[in-house]
């Protein structure tokens, strides 16, 4: 216990803390208002000249491919600026938020101190218009008209793209190609090289078979391939980087390829699980094994595709992130140019991505379609 003299004692520190923490610090600096406008004025025209040059490019290089001129440069042009404009929005959004959420929630300072956390650090830099990125947020599903929940019914920046790819598909398959000419105009040829691929694919995977259903398999393949490639277009979303979209694919390729078989052989379609040329004493262990593989192929088939889109498209934000840091530091001047090569590379390796991603999903229909077929061929 204390005594009566060590508690005066101790009442009277308190008080002198108590004091002390009232005494106001001066608070810090802050950037003047005129700098960070300019800075976001910067910010902004960047944005916007970036979405129109990638969108001339983009259709100046489809209009020149297909003989089209100048029909995907207008559209293509049309859709950069608006990238372009829905970018500037939400940098000027997150812009002033940040500056209503830093007036309402910084609070002075009354303490002094020599040492910050690197939280504390972190919180000022977000607050004074430092980097804050959230590569994840592109992938956000938010309806397309208005705001609130999204119901079964409501029409989103998803169901947008994959309309968008649907209606791609028709103006290269349909309207492209609707004249047949002998000598095939740039769109048709680009039908029929996809075509012929697909066929040939399919006639050496499942043998003549399956050729049948080469049209499944060719909107599959098309379908996936479109929206991966569209999905590189700046400002846009990609279906297939959502599990939902790449699960009703994998799942539904699973459930017909199963009904097929079982249509097709009866309970007979189950003899691919029991390995008549392995030993008697494996065979239960490995057709285990076998059922257990078979039933993981939705799973595989629909993670390996929604996780490698996603993985690419969260790899260039995150370099994107630091493009604008020359307008914020100086150590932007070598950091920009670097994160800038590093997009440019990422990019060209994304487009191959979504073609090698396309054809991994079609082969291994193609291969599940075959074991339906010939159950006991492997």
């Amino acid at each position: 216990m204390l005594s009566k003299a060590d508690q005066a004692r101790l009442e009277a520190l308190e008080k002198r803390i108590a004091a002390a923490k009232a005494v106001h610090m001066p608070a810090p600096k802050e950037r003047p208002d005129s700098h960070r406008q300019a800075q976001l004025a910067w910010r902004m025209v960047i944005e916007l000249v970036s979405g129109l040059m990638i969108g001339f490019g983009i259709g100046y290089g489809l209009d020149t491919l297909l003989g089209t001129m100048p029909i995907f440069l207008v559209l293509f042009i049309f859709v950069g600026l608006a990238a372009g404009v829905k970018t500037m929005l939400i940098s000027a959004k997150e812009t002033l938020t940040k500056r209503r959420h830093a007036s309402q929630t910084t609070p002075r300072r009354r303490w002094p101190q020599t040492t910050k956390r690197k939280t504390d650090v972190a919180g000022e830099a977000h607050s004074e218009g430092g980097l804050a990125f959230h590569p994840l947020d592109q992938f956000q599903i938010h309806p397309l008209f208005g705001e609130g929940p999204v119901h079964w019914y409501t029409i989103t920046n998803l169901t947008l793209w994959m309309a968008i790819a649907v209606a791609v598909v028709v103006a290269v398959f349909v309207f492209g190609s609707r004249g047949r000419a002998l000598v095939p105009s740039r769109m048709q040829s680009l039908g029929e090289v996809g075509y012929s691929f697909v066929y040939d694919m399919i006639d050496e995977v499942t043998g003549h078979d399956g050729v049948k259903y080469f049209p499944w398999i060719m909107t599959l393949f098309i379908f996936i391939l479109l929206s991966n490639v569209l999905g590189l277009i700046p400002g846009s979303f990609t279906p297939t980087s959502h599990i939902v979209v790449t699960a009703v694919l994998g799942f539904g390729v699973f459930i017909a390829i199963t009904l097929l078989g079982l249509f097709k052989h009866g309970l007979g379609f189950l003899g691919m699980f029991w390995m008549k040329d392995a030993p008697l004493a494996l065979r239960p262990v490995i057709a285990i094994i076998e059922i257990v593989s078979y039933f993981v192929r939705p799973v595989s088939h629909s993670i390996r595709l929604a996780g490698n889109v996603m993985a690419g498209h969260a790899v260039i934000k995150v370099f994107a992130a630091f493009a604008p840091l020359i307008l914020i530091s100086g150590f932007g001047v070598l950091v920009t140019p670097l994160s800038i090569l590093a997009i440019t590379a990422i990019y060209a390796l994304e487009v191959l991505v979504a073609v090698i991603q396309a054809y991994v999903f079609t082969i291994l229909t193609c291969v599940y379609l075959k074991d339906a077929l010939h159950p006991g061929g492997h």
